[in-house]
């Protein structure tokens, strides 16, 4: 099969402010990473119920109303994307990710992150920072997140202008 062949991973991504305008994003120094996860088969729930499910479930934030849903953008996988064992995984499964894109306002956590919370390396980032380190990272990025970087700047930009209608 070749690789074109291959479906793509589904996935939700948050954009999430709280009431203080800041984001809830992981800085890994060459990336920023927004909260997000896979949409395994047997969860093909309403895409809004998943996105609020997982996120309590991985991080204990609770959405204030309802998550936006902005736009979906697909990226292929590129091989030197495959560096590790789970990574090498998904590769072979999949051409890429499909990712869901959502905004919303959130609660401070609703309880203490722990050793073994999948988020414990989020934290609170002003947008400011936030926009200035995405494109920071993204212009040292490889060529085929090009288009899904748009798509997480546009959720940004988009956070910055109306976090406070949200």
């Amino acid at each position: 099969m070749t690789r074109s062949a291959l479906p793509y991973r589904q996935k939700t991504e948050l954009f999430l402010i709280n009431e203080e305008g800041n984001i809830v994003v992981e800085d890994h120094s060459t990336y920023l990473m927004f909260p997000g996860w896979g949409i395994d088969e047997h969860e093909l729930e309403d895409l809004q119920a998943s996105a609020r499910r997982e996120l309590l479930e991985e991080t204990g934030l609770v959405p204030i109303g309802e998550l936006e849903y902005l736009w979906s953008v697909a990226r292929d996988r590129f091989p030197e994307w495959a560096n590790n064992e789970k990574r090498k995984k998904r590769y072979e499964q999949f051409q890429g990710e499909e990712s869901h894109i959502f905004i919303g306002k959130v609660k401070q956590w609703e309880h203490d992150k722990s050793e073994d919370d999948a988020r414990e390396h989020a934290q609170w980032m002003t947008l400011d920072a936030c926009l200035e380190k995405f494109i920071q990272y993204a212009a040292a990025d490889h060529p085929n997140t090009k288009g899904y970087r748009e798509a997480q700047l546009g959720a940004i930009r988009r956070l910055s202008s109306s976090w406070k209608s949200l």
